[in-house]
């Protein structure tokens, strides 16, 4: 009847709410992961290869502190490169793997890849390594730092952060970010002369005879005029 309340099983069932799901990775996984993902970096540097932007993005919020770019953490990933930074491998690495381990995760139909069952799988075979992105022999093996708080994390940290700073700093200097201190000398020098010959020739050539007689209300206006045109001279010195 209408206004009857359905107690059937199936409406029960309708109205039971479903449980979050809990993260895949925990915050302190998701720091080992993205310190994994750094160690590699260095490592692709060190071997001289170019890095990416996104590469040189991840290393400067790593480097000052920054939230950086969070990797996937959902069920399924859509492509091995997604699959990489969230497991700390290049995207390279996969293909092999499932070569040499026929067991490995097989992507489902659309092509996804199952984040889960590759963290249980590469967590039950340490040994894999990713062949794509040599580690030079001074170089530590990668793998994730000791346990936060240790003494040796922290150093270990520390020198991941100075081989981060020292890439960051390279790829500046390929930009044109940074000057030689031999150039900027040069042109301070050029500079403070050309102030020099201006405010010479405006205030003590071309202002004085226009001055003459006037009142100091008059004058001040007089000078406006002549502190634009020192301006305009100044923005026209050329970057050094």
């Amino acid at each position: 009847m209408p206004g009857d309340f359905d107690s059937s099983p199936h409406s029960v069932a309708k109205q039971k709410s479903v449980p979050p799901a809990d993260p895949v990775l925990t915050p302190e996984q998701a720091r080992s992961v993205l310190q994994a993902n750094v160690r590699n970096i260095v490592k692709k540097a060190a071997a001289g290869q170019t890095l990416t932007k996104l590469e040189l993005e991840l290393l400067r919020n790593f480097e000052t502190g920054e939230a950086a770019p969070v990797p996937p953490t959902g069920e399924w990933v859509s492509s091995y490169e997604k699959l990489g930074a969230a497991l700390g491998l290049h995207r390279a690495s996969f293909p092999r793997i499932r070569k040499d381990h026929p067991d490995a995760p097989k992507p489902r139909a659309n092509g996804d890849h199952n984040l889960p069952a590759w963290t249980a799988f590469l967590e039950a075979n340490p040994q894999i390594k990713p062949r794509t992105e040599p580690e030079p022999q001074s170089e530590p093996a990668a793998g994730p730092l000791p346990a936060a708080g240790s003494s040796k994390s922290a150093l270990q940290l520390e020198e991941l952060r100075q081989k981060v700073r020292r890439l960051i700093f390279k790829a500046d200097q390929e930009e044109a970010l940074y000057l030689l201190k031999a150039g900027v000398h040069a042109w301070q020098v050029e500079a403070i002369e050309r102030i020099k010959e201006t405010l010479s020739v405006k205030l003590k050539n071309e202002l004085p005879p226009k001055l003459v007689g006037l009142s100091a209300p008059e004058i001040s206006l007089r000078m406006d005029p002549v502190i634009a045109e020192c301006c305009r001279a100044l923005k026209s010195l050329p970057e050094p």
